[in-house]
Formats: C-alpha cells, structure tokens, sequence
C-alpha cells in the first residue's frame, strides 16, 4: 500500500495540505489544485503492499479531486480534529462558532440601524414567501 501522505502527483497541479481520514481501505485528503482549495479521496489497497492504489496516473498513485457539491456529504467523514483546519482551507464558516454569531448579530445591528432599514425590509417582505405565517 502507498502511504496516502506520501501521494503528490501530478506536483504541477496538486498540493496535499493534509490528509483528513486514513482507513486501511480509503483516504480523504485536504489540498490544492489548480490552487483551489479542494477535497480529493483515493483507495489505499491495504492488502497488497506492492499495489499503488486508486486512481493511478502514467504509474504514479494520485488523489480523485471531489466535486465541490459532495463536500457537504462527506463533512462528517472528516474526524472533529481536523474540520478546523477543513473549514479554513475551503473557506467553510464554522457556523456554531461564537465570532460567526457575533459577526451575524453585528451584521443584522448594522442593517436594522441603516437608513434605508425600513425600505430593506419592505423589499425583504414583498420577495418572501411566509407560509402560513
């Protein structure tokens, strides 16, 4: 088996940050391509020490890049010690965090003491569907 943190090509396109999850049959890494931050999985093969894994390219063992609209779904697949460093890279907002919500709050007081509050609402109520509200 390749050892997942050793899994760098192509170098002219992917840069491994970090990898998030190592099972002996798969990995999620965190990286770079293209300089975009990116999630990228492989498998690991772990009963063959000779086989390099999936996906191979031109030999050398390399990351399948995720799309980023899977990124949501596999969230709870990276271990709580790493989601941090996950949400810094990919620009993810710890939603739960307490500066979100100071932010948040900041946000909403800088809106509602605007000039223009009492038109920004009317516009919010004429686009918004209340249900049965």
């Amino acid at each position: 088996m390749v050892a997942p943190n050793t899994v760098v090509s192509p170098k002219d396109r992917w840069t491994l940050i970090s990898v998030l999850r190592q099972e002996d049959e798969w990995s999620l890494a965190l990286g770079r391509w293209d300089n975009n931050p990116r999630l990228a999985v492989r498998w690991n093969w772990k009963d063959d020490p000779t086989d390099k894994g999936n996906p191979v390219s031109h030999g050398m063992p390399t990351w399948f890049i995720l799309p980023v609209d899977l990124y949501e779904t596999l969230w709870p697949e990276i271990p709580e010690e790493k989601r941090s460093l996950a949400r810094d890279v990919l620009g993810i907002p710890d939603i739960g965090s307490p500066a979100f919500a100071a932010e948040a709050h900041r946000q909403s007081r800088a809106v509602a003491e605007s000039p223009h509050a009492k038109e920004d609402q009317d516009f919010v109520d004429a686009v918004s569907d209340w249900g049965d509200a």
